[in-house]
C-alpha cells in the first residue's frame, strides 16, 4: 500500500525596486485573504503546474499591484526560500525574484495607486517576507559593486549624477561627487550621448547612457 506523498506549496515573490524621489522605492501589496488579511506584503503568488515561474509573477503583479511583467527592465531570479512555520496553511517554498523598474515607471505607477515604500524603511511585513526584502537588499548592494546593474534603475539617458545618487539611495550614504563620478567613467561603460538635460537654470550637465544594455563587471567599484 502506497502512502500518500505530501509536496510543499511552490510559491513566487518579486522584488521589485525602483528610484525615484530620492529613494530606492520597493512596491509592496496589502494582503486582501487571509492569512494575515490586511497585513503589507510582497506581492507575489502561487505557482501552478503547467506554470512556468514567470508566468506566476506576471500573474502576481497583475493581480495585486499597478506594475505589470513588460514594465520590468530587468529580472533575475534569486534564492529559494524554505519556510515551514511562518504560514498556517503548511509548508511552502518561495522563489524570489529580483525585479527592477525605470524612474518614469515607477513615477507612472504611483500615480495609478502602486504601494511604494522607502525600502530602508519597510513596515511590518506578512510571514518571512521582511527576510526576503532584506536579503535582495543585499543582493541588489552587491551587484552594484560589481555590475552596471544600476542602469536598470535609471533613465536609458542620465546624467553622473543621477547615477551618484542611486548608489547614495541603495547605500543610505553619502559619497564624494567628484571622487564618484570619476571612478565610474574610470570603467568605461558609459557613452556620451552629446547631449545635454534641458530646461534647467543652472548648467545643463552632461547625458550618459550605459554603453551596453546587459550586466558588465566593474571590478570591484570600491566606495
Amino acid at each position: 500500500m502506497c502512502m500518500a506523498v505530501k509536496y510543499p506549496r511552490l510559491t513566487v515573490d518579486p522584488l521589485v525596486f525602483a528610484f525615484f524621489d530620492g529613494k530606492l522605492q520597493l512596491l509592496l501589496s496589502v494582503r486582501e485573504n487571509e492569512p494575515q488579511k490586511g497585513e503589507f506584503a510582497i506581492p507575489g503568488g502561487h505557482s501552478y503546474a503547467d506554470q512556468t515561474t514567470l508566468d506566476a509573477i506576471a500573474n502576481a503583479l497583475q493581480q495585486k499591484t499597478v506594475v505589470s511583467m513588460t514594465d520590468l527592465s530587468y529580472i533575475e531570479q534569486m534564492y529559494f526560500f524554505d519556510t515551514q512555520n511562518v504560514d498556517p496553511r503548511g509548508h511552502a517554498v518561495t522563489l524570489s525574484f529580483l525585479c527592477l523598474v525605470r524612474p518614469d515607471v515607477g513615477l507612472r505607477s504611483l500615480q495609478q495607486g502602486a504601494l511604494w515604500v522607502d525600502a530602508h524603511n519597510v513596515p511590518k511585513l506578512a510571514f518571512d517576507h521582511i527576510s526576503i526584502v532584506e536579503r535582495a537588499l543585499s543582493e541588489l548592494k552587491q551587484k552594484l559593486l560589481t555590475t552596471t546593474l544600476g542602469q536598470f534603475l535609471l533613465p536609458e539617458e542620465c546624467r553622473l549624477n543621477d547615477i551618484c545618487r542611486l548608489y547614495e539611495a541603495v547605500f543610505a550614504r553619502s559619497f564624494d561627487n567628484r571622487n564618484f563620478r570619476k571612478k565610474f567613467l574610470s570603467f568605461d561603460v558609459l557613452t556620451d550621448t552629446n547631449k545635454k538635460e534641458q530646461g534647467v537654470a543652472n548648467r545643463p550637465s552632461k547625458l550618459y547612457k550605459f554603453t551596453e544594455n546587459r550586466l558588465v563587471y566593474l571590478y570591484e567599484l570600491k566606495l
